[in-house]
């Protein structure tokens, strides 16, 4: 005969001849399917609001990854910018020939031919271009982690269908439960 316990239906089976031996209930789930990087995603948790602001203040200035770094994603994104600045402005550095300069290395400014235009024009606009993917990224990639553990977490607290057998004094007890 059918009962209702929460959201649980309990149906009991009555042996003629023998109690129902106790035996460990057996369940039936289905769960939803995480990754293991989803989990670990999951786990992780949502980033608080102060560590998105102070990464990204750092990251607007004076960047070098450092915003990632405070917002725990220098390993997957922040080393990019810190190469990348870093590389660029030893390309605008290394592009400065003080051999060719005349006067003191303060003149370089007068002087046009103290650098390599060529290099520094590459060097400042790879600098400038990494400094606003990094600005951009700082900023607007938070925000689509956040919309991403939300549904993942959702997914993971989807409905759950269980089927079991369970002993009982007497008897022996089938369920069917459903979560939500």
């Amino acid at each position: 005969h059918p009962s209702e316990e929460g959201s649980t239906a309990v149906f009991q089976l009555r042996p003629k001849e023998e109690k129902a031996k106790a035996q460990p209930e057996r369940q039936i789930e289905k769960k939803p399917q995480l990754s293991k990087e989803e989990e670990t995603f999951l786990k992780r948790g949502p980033m608080k609001m102060s560590t998105y602001v102070i990464g990204g203040l750092l990251g607007t200035y004076p960047g070098l990854g450092i915003g990632h770094m405070v917002q725990g994603r220098f390993a997957e994104q922040g080393w990019k910018y810190t190469v990348g600045e870093a590389a660029s402005a030893l390309l605008i550095v290394t592009s400065i020939d003080t051999n060719r300069c005349t006067g003191s290395l303060g003149d370089i400014s007068k002087n046009r031919h103290c650098t390599d235009r060529g290099r520094f024009t590459t060097g400042a606009v790879l600098y400038a271009a990494f400094r606003l993917w990094e600005i951009f990224d700082i900023w607007y990639a938070p925000i689509q982690l956040h919309k991403r553990y939300k549904k993942l977490q959702k997914k993971s607290q989807e409905s759950q269908v269980t089927i079991g057998l369970r002993p009982a004094l007497g008897s022996l007890q089938m369920h069917i439960g459903y979560s939500f």
